[in-house]
């Protein structure tokens, strides 16, 4: 039979497929029996664990009839026992028929004297090559199973069970199994008879090796993969006589040698050449890859062969000194390599970005870099994994240390995954100029040559002729490049690397490098073992999903340490560090003294550029994360697309709204923080963002909108309270309930709360929180839609007060009725008025704390129109506030829409309402509060409109005959200097002013001018009854409660001072003014 007829090139292909098929089976069944989690079910199970023992002590003897007992559990689960261990035992007869057939083969390669020359045959050499390592590093990986004899023992003792005989191929396996305990030595001597075709094969590699293997001095020199090195010859197309050995794998090379000889060490380390070659391998590192993560240590593997051959004493102590000059040079020397390959490869990038068209004829060069950075990458990963075990010296550990953890490594990767896009990119360039290449230069000169050769047969002559007409023929295909994929199975290495390269801001550019590598997981399935293609992918997922992850929570802490410094450096330029200088300068009874402290802008002043500050150290490491961020708009891994930015926009927003929430309050004990703080820390947030935006590409303006704007609504998309919620629930329940109980004072004349008294002590100063500086801020931060919130819950407790109020006059709705229409007699009056000052104890018990909080029904209508004046002062300063930033931001559109405003009529101006309220613009009709009371009313409100409008009518006709109370009590006081009285009772007018818009509005009757009229007449004659009656020494403070009735008609646009002058003397109203003055004066 002929060469041909063997088929060996085929059965060269098929067996490396099947090894690497087996190696992966192998490696599944190792990985999984030595997790708790994922053993096979038969050998966890306590029923089996006497059967397991005896399998394992007696193999592979099996008598099933001397220890029924122990087996009686295995029989009666023995269908299952069979089903379970199926897979893993056929794994080992698969294995067993692989070794028969590798062998075989080699025996037919030795028998018709197969020729083996990397340089002219590369893809039969390297078949030859794969497949003995393979089926070597398959025997390796079986001896370190341990549940190997476990596996195949039970299942052979179940089948026996179930069918009376062992399984026909379980006597060899089982020899198979006890051979290989000791691998090397049963494989030294399976190989020996095949050593002349090794040793042929090594020699052809040995000169290739050479001038590959090699340090980072010499490679620099000879300038091997430098295209800047000989700038004349860029254009031209790069060749060799030896292309494909160009980039064909050191690592590779080395696993090829050292197996080889240590296989047939009987007779190739007899050959000097071979053995100048072996030690050359073994100096280049202490382990050397079997299988994705397993490895083995070269020098002790050969140390313990070694020793149990006799006359091996000398060739012993020779790899004992080797083993400790490797442990002197491998590291420095492979360091210098990476250092080597990071500038060569970086600058191929630089080159090949700026001009693509480079990469047709100068492909080689990236296949070399890229070959040479792989088995760099793969030594160092190896190397740091079993480096602990072979350092025993803790001074040489140390001196190691440095080139084993390479802080660099992602820098490297990050450019051979950039190498990688590029030519994915550009695939089609790269085809297109080799597929034309072979066209009109090699086919050419192919079928010139092949006239001259002579000695062919007509098959042989068939058969180039075709590979001819191929070649003329050829066409662009697709780029494959999974020959240089980074297979990661070293996943505590990636995790530590991933973390060192996010804690070092010089490589934190390179972090995403490693997200990218998770797409290159996929590759390593084989059709052999689809059990682990499910953990592979999520593998791939999860870490891929974790290195964004991570990376996008670095960059959100640098935005909050950059947060923190904007927010200091705005900190010294506001208010009150300003005026913290002020007292400082000019402490010591005005004496002018030196200022300690820096002055805001030092920080801006440069002595020295090489000085790098805190900022410069975040704005560089931002930068250098940003651009991680960015070199990839959505990275494809396992059919999966991750976005790298969106994983930053979700944690950036995610740092920014839970810096203002710490910032808002550090504890619930203290007070909030102010609004003009609040906003400086937003302003700073938004300096920081501009920045990122300078850093990464963008649309800023969508994405603030869209996070702060979810500040402005009740709750965020996270269903978590807002600034806007939390800030309108401590308006509501904090500052104004301290106003409804007089420690705060609504001041007209400062625009906004301060404290009552210094006798009562307050957590926080109510005028720094209710100023029209802190409420411009407030509305900046919460904007609109917030101040709509907040004004929507405050007049639903204004419409609650209003019920409550109403709730009182249908209690006392005859004397009210009374009251409305003997408002002329003044004896009546006090008499209805002394009715409605008496408080009914058992009715305030019955009610309830609401109730009978004040002592009389006048007294708690007073309180509560009190507290719905203060509600709706503070929501006026809102407005005001809104006006103030909106004619600030919008003076186009304020100009007109106050121009519609004005234009519009009575009736238009309320339907356009809602609109002026989200520019701050109030109008007559409060229409918000009218749309609370009309919500609220279909619940409290009496089945008959006219009987509920009678009740709104006696409603002011309460509050107007209650009025007088006022004066009874010293804290109704005017206070002329800030224009307020201790009680608050000043805001009354603006309450009743509210009230009637709404209430009457809501009735639809249009009389809401003569309701007021109705009510300025009772106020005016309840009050002028006070003078010349017994009761005036008592009341005091009379004259403070006339000034009431000039700021009701004020600020009521149904009222004027003609009418109040009808009414009330106004005289009486300007000498209350003027002693109150006078009182004020007097005070100071």
């Amino acid at each position: 039979m002929s060469e041909a007829q063997h088929k060996i090139a085929e059965r060269l292909i098929i067996l490396n497929d099947r090894c690497v098929g087996l190696l992966t089976r192998l490696y599944n069944i190792k990985k999984s029996c030595g997790n708790i989690n994922s053993r096979p079910k038969a050998l966890t199970e306590k029923d089996f664990e006497q059967a397991i023992s005896i399998v394992v002590k007696k193999f592979p003897v099996n008598d099933l009839r001397k220890h029924s007992s122990a087996f009686s559990n295995v029989d009666k689960s023995k269908a299952d026992v069979l089903k379970n261990l199926h897979p893993y035992y056929f794994t080992f007869v698969h294995l067993l028929e692989l070794k028969e057939h590798v062998l075989q083969q080699l025996a037919l390669m030795d028998a018709n004297q197969f020729t083996l020359d990397i340089s002219l045959n590369f893809d039969a050499t390297t078949a030859f090559f794969n497949m003995i390592i393979n089926f070597i590093s398959a025997m390796i990986l079986l001896s370190r199973i341990e549940e190997r004899k476990s596996l195949v023992g039970l299942y052979n003792a179940a089948h026996e069970l179930e069918k009376g005989v062992s399984e026909t191929k379980f006597p060899r396996l089982a020899q198979l199994i006890v051979d290989y305990d000791s691998p090397m030595k049963k494989l030294a001597e399976d190989f020996s008879p095949v050593h002349r075709l090794i040793r042929q094969a090594l020699m052809s590699i040995s000169p290739i090796y050479k001038r590959r293997n090699i340090s980072a001095e010499e490679q620099r020199a000879s300038a091997m993969i430098s295209l800047a090195s000989n700038p004349a010859e860029l254009l031209y197309v790069a060749q060799t006589n030896t292309c494909a050995c160009e980039y064909l794998s050191v690592d590779l090379m080395n696993r090829w040698i050292i197996l080889c000889v240590t296989v047939c060490h009987n007779n190739l380390l007899a050959d000097e050449h071979v053995t100048d070659l072996f030690y050359r391998a073994l100096r280049d590192g202490v382990c050397i890859r079997l299988f994705r993560d397993e490895n083995v240590l070269v020098f002790s593997m050969l140390q313990n062969l070694f020793e149990t051959i006799k006359g091996y004493h000398k060739r012993c102590q020779e790899i004992k000194d080797l083993y400790n000059i490797t442990l002197q040079t491998s590291v420095s020397f492979h360091a210098h390599r990476r250092q080597f390959l990071r500038s060569a490869l970086r600058d191929l990038c630089f080159l090949f970005k700026d001009q693509p068209g480079l990469l047709g004829p100068k492909i080689l060069f990236i296949w070399m870099g890229l070959s040479y950075a792989r088995d760099e990458v793969n030594w160092l990963l190896r190397h740091n994994q079993v480096w602990p075990t072979v350092i025993a010296n803790k001074k040489a550990k140390e001196q190691t240390d440095v080139g084993i953890n390479d802080k660099a490594l992602p820098e490297l990767l990050f450019y051979m995954i950039d190498l990688q896009n590029l030519m994915l990119k550009h695939a089609g360039v790269i085809a297109r100029y080799h597929s034309q290449y072979v066209q009109k230069c090699d086919a050419i000169a192919v079928a010139e040559m092949l006239p001259s050769l002579a000695g062919l047969s007509e098959r042989e002559s068939i058969l180039i002729q075709t590979a001819v007409d191929e070649l003329q023929n050829i066409s662009s295909d697709t780029c494959d490049l999974r020959a240089v994929r980074l297979d990661c199975f070293y996943f505590t290495q990636f995790d530590t690397q991933l973390n060192q390269t996010l804690n070092l801001p010089i490589q934190s550019r390179y972090a995403v490098t490693f997200a990218h590598i998770c797409n290159h997981f996929i590759h390593a399935l084989h059709d052999f073992c689809p059990e682990e293609h499910d953990d592979i992918v999520e593998r791939a997922l999860s870490h891929c999903n974790a290195v964004l992850d991570r990376l996008a929570v670095r960059v959100a802490e640098v935005i909050g340490r950059m947060t923190n410094d904007e927010l200091i450096l705005a900190q010294k330029l506001s208010p009150q560090a300003c005026a913290n200088c002020v007292s400082h300068a000019y402490q010591a009874n005005g004496a002018r003294v030196n200022v300690a402290d820096t002055m805001p802008g030092v920080e801006s002043y440069r002595m020295n550029r090489e000085e790098v500050t805190d900022a410069d150290k975040n704005y560089i490491y931002l930068v250098d994360l940003c651009n991680s961020i960015g070199y990839s708009k959505e990275i494809q891994t396992c059919d999966h697309v991750f976005a790298p930015r969106e994983y930053l926009h979700q944690h950036i927003e995610s740092e920014l709204i839970s810096t203002l929430h710490r910032y808002f309050r550090q504890n619930n004990v203290e007070p909030p923080r102010k609004p003009s703080e609040m906003h400086m820390l937003l302003s700073s947030q938004i300096s920081v963002m501009q920045t990122v935006e300078n850093c990464l590409r963008f649309d800023l303006t969508q994405f603030l909108n869209g996070v702060y704007l979810q500040q402005t609504q009740p709750q965020d998309s996270h269903g978590k309270d807002t600034l806007a919620s939390i800030y309108s629930r401590w308006y509501l329940e904090v500052l104004l309930r301290k106003a409804s109980i007089c420690q705060l004072v609504y001041s007209e004349h400062l625009r906004s709360f301060i404290s009552a008294s210094d006798v009562v002590p307050l957590q926080f100063a109510p005028e720094q929180y209710t100023d029209t500086r802190e409420l411009r801020a407030l509305v900046q931060i919460i904007g609109p839609y917030g101040i709509k919130l907040m004004a929507e819950r405050l007049v639903w407790h204004v419409a609650c007060q209003i019920n409550e109020l109403l709730k009182l006059v249908r209690e006392h709705k005859t004397e009210l009725h009374e009251a409305r229409i003997s408002f002329d007699k003044p004896e009546k009056m006090r008499e209805l008025t002394a009715k409605l000052s008496f408080a009914d104890s058992t009715k305030d018990r019955k009610q309830g704390k609401e109730h009978s909080t004040s002592g009389s029904p006048i007294e708690s209508v007073l309180q509560r129109v009190t507290i719905i004046g203060e509600i709706i002062a503070f929501r006026n300063m809102l407005y005001d506030a809104l006006k103030d930033v909106v004619e600030q931001r919008l003076p186009f559109l304020i100009s007109s829409l106050n121009g519609l405003f004005h234009s519009a009529d009575p009736l238009g101006k309320v339907q356009m309402s809602e609109m002026c309220a989200a520019a701050g613009i109030q109008t007559d009709v409060d229409v918000a509060l009218m749309s609370a009371i009309q919500a609220q009313a279909q619940t409290n409100r009496p089945n008959d409109d006219e009987e509920y409008y009678q009740e709104t009518c006696l409603l002011f006709v309460f509050i107007a005959i209650a009025l007088p109370k006022l004066a009874t009590t010293k804290l109704s006081l005017y206070k002329a200097g800030v224009k307020a009285s201790p009680n608050n009772c000043h805001v009354i007018p603006l309450a009743v002013n509210s009230m009637a818009s709404a209430l009457f509005y809501y009735h639809s009757r249009s009389d809401i001018q003569e309701r007021m009229r109705e009510f300025l007449a009772l106020a005016s004659s309840s009050l002028l009854q006070i003078i010349g009656t017994p009761e005036a020494e008592h009341m005091e403070m009379h004259q403070s409660v006339f000034t009431l009735l000039e700021s009701l008609v004020k600020d009521s646009p149904w009222l004027h001072f003609g009418l109040l002058e009808s009414c009330f003397p106004f005289t009486m109203i300007r000498s209350s003014f003027f002693k109150c003055y006078s009182h004020a004066e007097e005070a100071k």
